[in-house]
């Protein structure tokens, strides 16, 4: 193995790769490698037999892993954002948590790979032990294979899988808006309760599986095999009816879940609803799921969306002045024209579940591939926000604070800069 000499590896890692191998091959003095929360950021380490590891939580940023064989590998909570993992091999391996952002999978293999929700603490004893979802946001995944891969509830936002196989894989509650999976195969998948808004499905193999209660709109499935599927609750059931939702009565009782600290009342869950007939101005709705409702041209001036999901929602319009969205998950969700002056979209400081103390760790603001053309988002905060693939043509950035966000692939035509 060879890595430039300005990327520097962990003490004792090339020594403990070298022990690894003999192990593999049962050799004399061969040890299992054993490195967690590694920091391997840049690493050139192509083509390796990394079967077995264990590097849970380990740092993989920007880093080479094309044609690496990571079977059966502990990698809880890694980090592998920008990394470049085409035909790699990932099957049976535990990557609960994992953070695959803006990835390169082309070919690789995630065959019963768990991609679940996971977490960990850091080595120091001060990290978090939440739970986070997999994010594989943005994503280049053409033909690779996650036949049985276990993905529930994570974040594919905008990710390309065409071609790709994800054939009986556990997809239930995964975040799918905007993906595009022409000609992927997801015979017997189980994509109940997925958010599709905005995907494009076009000549895909669908065939028996679990669309139950999905969300579909705007989602494109021409030509695609459907035999077989699943369709209670979605927009292609023809017997589909809205639910009937007492909006008041569940801002009611999201207001007392807040005030009592989740002691009484419940979240409110109002996905795909019109709201557009209710105050909501100043109102609070932190952790609120509003996935794809729509709030178009509504005055939500110092209104207050923590942690809310506002995923593939209509915003356009909207006067969110002053509002507070930090750790909001906006992805998808149209914005255009709305005003943002002075809004708070910076990350979220998690806490532990245990003693409530911060833990170090952040959640930052969503707005991968939201439509902010024209908002005008003067002196808005908006550092460490994720605009990956956001259309911001001439949208009003005047003062704002864009430290640390991600503009990869943004569309900053026309938009106005100064300060």
């Amino acid at each position: 193995m060879t890595t430039p000499p300005d990327i520097a590896l962990p003490p004792g890692f090339l020594d403990a790769l070298r022990k690894h191998k003999r192990w593999l091959e049962g050799g004399k003095g061969g040890v299992q490698l054993n490195f967690p929360f590694a920091d391997l950021q840049r690493a050139k380490l192509p083509g390796q037999r990394l079967i077995s590891v264990r590097l849970a939580g380990a740092n993989f940023n920007g880093a080479v892993l094309a044609g690496s064989n990571l079977r059966d590998g502990d990698l809880l909570a890694a980090k592998f954002e920008r990394a470049d993992l085409r035909r790699a091999d990932f099957a049976k391996a535990d990557l609960r948590g994992a953070m695959m952002r803006q990835v390169r999978i082309m070919g690789a293999n995630f065959a019963e790979a768990d991609l679940r929700p996971g977490g960990l603490m850091s080595s120091s004893g001060e990290g978090s032990s939440a739970e986070a979802k997999t994010n594989l946001q943005m994503a280049d995944m053409s033909n690779s294979v996650f036949k049985e891969a276990k993905l529930v509830e994570a974040d594919l936002s905008g990710a390309v899988m065409r071609g790709a196989n994800f054939a009986g894989a556990q997809m239930a509650g995964c975040l799918l808006v905007k993906v595009v999976a022409e000609g992927a195969n997801f015979a017997g998948a189980d994509l109940s309760r997925a958010n599709l808004r905005g995907a494009n499905f076009r000549r895909a193999y669908l065939k028996d599986a679990n669309l139950e209660h999905a969300d579909l709109a705007g989602a494109t499935f021409d030509q695609a095999d459907l035999d077989g599927a699943r369709l209670t609750g979605t927009l292609l059931d023809p017997n589909y009816q809205a639910p009937k939702i007492d909006v008041e009565a569940a801002l009611a009782e999201h207001a007392l879940w807040l005030a009592n600290d989740g002691g009484s009342g419940a979240v409110a869950h109002l996905h795909n609803l019109d709201l557009t007939e209710h105050a909501l101005k100043g109102a609070n709705l932190s952790v609120a799921s509003l996935k794809g409702a729509r709030l178009a041209g509504m005055d939500l001036q110092q209104a207050v969306f923590l942690f809310a999901d506002l995923s593939g929602a209509d915003l356009a319009g909207c006067c969110l002045d002053g509002a507070i969205l930090n750790g909001t998950n906006l992805a998808g969700a149209c914005l255009a024209g709305a005003s943002l002056r002075g809004a708070s979209l910076v990350p979220l400081a998690l806490r532990n579940a245990g003693d409530g103390k911060e833990s170090g760790r952040l959640w930052s603001t969503n707005l991968v591939g939201a439509n902010l053309a024209g908002a005008d988002l003067t002196g808005a905060r908006l550092n460490g926000a994720n605009l990956a693939g956001a259309d911001l043509s001439k949208a009003n950035l005047a003062k704002a604070d864009l430290t640390g966000a991600d503009l990869t692939d943004a569309n900053l035509t026309g938009a106005i800069l100064p300060g």
